[in-house]
């Protein structure tokens, strides 16, 4: 196992998504616990206190949005790195990841700025 092994969190409802990502991160050497209904990853985040969390922000009824602030809380603030995941990412995702204090939103590739030269 690698030298940086972090416990994971991986917070998605689309269960593809979230097994791709978590076997992703498994591969790379890290311990990771999935969680694919939201009202579960609190709770899980509670039990596990991860380092890091990939967190969906488009999840049914408890939004990734509302569930940061909750983990950040309840993990001791800096002590948690949050990465946000979206499908659908804009301009505004970005913002308001900034002022949430997310350590990165990860948008759609369709959504990203690519250089002028692709």
């Amino acid at each position: 196992m690698h030298t940086n092994t972090r416990l994971v969190l991986v917070v998605d409802d689309d269960v593809d998504t979230a097994m791709m990502l978590s076997a992703l991160l498994r591969h790379l050497g890290h311990a990771v616990e999935c969680v694919t209904q939201p009202e579960a990853a609190l709770d899980r985040a509670k039990r596990l206190r991860p380092r890091l969390v990939f967190l969906d922000i488009r999840l049914p009824g408890t939004s990734g949005w509302e569930l940061a602030p909750l983990i950040r809380d309840e993990l001791g603030g800096d002590a948690v790195r949050i990465v946000a995941l979206s499908g659908w990412g804009n301009a505004e995702h970005r913002r308001r990841s900034r002022a949430d204090r997310i350590a990165h939103f990860a948008g759609s590739a369709r959504t990203a700025r690519m250089p002028p030269h692709y």
